[in-house]
């Protein structure tokens, strides 16, 4: 959803905004690691991409 409306994102921004939809106000570091892990199995899956500048996007 993030990715759709902004693409290409940093992951430190990108986990915020993540958290944000879910509800947090805030982005503790056990969730933060939680979507790390859901974005690393969808850029393992190649559902989303690392460009070169480090921005991840819907591939």
């Amino acid at each position: 959803m993030v990715l759709n409306t902004q693409h290409a994102t940093p992951l430190k921004d990108l986990l915020s905004q993540v958290a944000r939809i879910f509800g947090f106000k805030s982005t503790s570091k056990k969730t933060a690691n939680k979507i790390k892990i859901v974005i690393q199995n969808l850029l393992d899956t190649k559902e989303l991409i690392l460009t070169s500048n480090g921005m991840i996007n819907i591939s």
